[in-house]
């Protein structure tokens, strides 16, 4: 049986990436499109990214990271997103 990690829920994780994905692309001023457009992804995803509906991959998250110009890792940790 696989055992638990505590206080980590994917789903948590998820809303907990598309926090910080909405909160980095509003600093650096851009919408969803332009985003999209940076990652190489469609604006529908990301829109699932950050409503933390979606589980993505990790290229997914790679190309968001590096569009972003933020490390995967802080796109990940488990701290609150301010």
């Amino acid at each position: 049986m696989a055992q638990r990690i505590s206080g980590l829920d994917g789903s948590d994780l998820l809303r907990g990436i598309g926090a910080k994905v909405r909160l980095r692309r509003a600093a650096l001023g851009w919408s969803r499109d332009q985003l999209a457009v940076a990652a190489g992804l469609s604006s529908r995803m990301i829109g699932y990214v950050e409503s933390g509906t979606t589980n993505i991959s990790l290229v997914t998250l790679l190309r968001l990271s590096a569009a972003l110009q933020i490390s995967m890792a802080a796109l990940v940790t488990s701290e609150t997103a301010r």
